[in-house]
């Protein structure tokens, strides 16, 4: 990373930042589900804009700027903690960023934007790099890092600190390392970025294309059949039969049944769909009905957890995603 200029910011935890939701303890979280929400979605203007969620009550003054001079030509390092995982990930980073007044609303979502009293920072960029959640495999720990909401780690303002050399390495061998290995995403947007956040035309939008949720759900259905096969039970599919599952488990001479519904996704975040059908199996077969949940899917890290009925209800809540509406009677 051959930036002179370089800082890093903290946000809450997103697995695309494209309007979807946004997990962490900031303040900032409570307006409109966080600020940062569209940090890695492309604007009408062709720019990104990153938003700072507030840490705590006290408001911004207006017309403030993050940093008084030099304000071009910055990498802006993302980072995040995963609320349910320890340490902090890079999430992406803008490079030649502009560093802007916080009054600045963003182009496409004017309506939603909290005000300048809660969005203390405001940056922008053309270029931007977006590491997808299953390519966050390296999460690391400072002790400057955990403390501060932002740092300069080289350029003006920058203090050359140990802490801030310490960093500066560790995140500068990171970004290279991720280049490298094509584990970040240049210029995330909806022909290179499978997962978008969902829209209310298509409640599935959140899963990606079609194509890439197909591929999704295939490869999370040979990683549960591995996983029970490693248990003892053979597999037979009955995904196309329309039963409420998708794999009956049979294992030993009098075959103990296991009715296994199969969910995958390629982030690492619990979060799934489940259809009227699915749903209403697992209420009506407690004994046999088990969920296979795939996540990361597509990665060589993908985990398979599998929960009984019990175990499902005390770990998930659902609520209704569509509902449908036909004339009344």
């Amino acid at each position: 990373m051959n930036s002179k200029k370089v800082l890093y910011v903290k946000f809450g935890w997103s697995d695309y930042y494209r309007g979807g939701p946004v997990n962490g303890n900031f303040e900032g979280l409570k307006w409109m589900g966080g600020a940062e929400r569209f940090n890695f979605r492309r604007a009408s203007d062709r720019n990104y804009y990153c938003y700072i969620s507030h840490y705590g009550e006290q408001p911004i003054v207006p017309g403030k700027k993050l940093a008084p001079k030099e304000q071009k030509g910055w990498t802006v390092i993302c980072l995040s903690r995963h609320p349910d995982k320890t340490g902090i990930h890079i999430v992406g980073w803008y490079e030649n960023a502009t560093l802007l007044a916080p009054e600045i609303a963003h182009p496409d979502h004017d309506d939603w934007w909290p005000t300048a009293t809660y969005v203390p920072y405001v940056i922008s960029a053309t270029k931007a790099y977006l590491v997808p959640p299953e390519k966050r495999t390296q999460p690391f720990s400072h002790p400057a890092v955990r403390q501060a909401k932002y740092a300069w780690l080289r350029g003006p303002k920058a203090k050359a600190t140990s802490n801030n050399k310490q960093v500066l390495a560790l995140l500068s061998e990171r970004i290279n390392a991720l280049k490298d290995s094509d584990g970040a995403i240049l210029n995330p947007g909806e022909k290179n970025l499978p997962d978008h956040g969902g829209s209310e035309s298509d409640p599935l939008g959140g899963y990606g294309t079609a194509e890439h949720r197909k591929r999704v759900e295939k490869a999370a259905v040979e990683i549960a059949r591995r996983k029970l096969k490693s248990q003892g039970y053979s597999c037979k599919s009955v995904e196309s039969q329309n039963c409420g599952y998708d794999l009956l488990a049979t294992r030993g001479r009098n075959p103990a049944e296991l009715h296994v519904e199969v969910k995958g996704t390629s982030s690492s975040e619990q979060r799934f769909f489940l259809t009227p059908n699915e749903f209403g199996y697992q209420r009506s077969n407690q004994k046999h009905w088990r969920l296979a949940l795939v996540t990361s899917a597509l990665a060589s890290n993908a985990v398979c957890k599998i929960f009984n009925q019990r175990e499902f209800k005390k770990k998930f809540e659902c609520e209704p995603g569509v509902y449908i509406a036909r004339p009344k009677q």
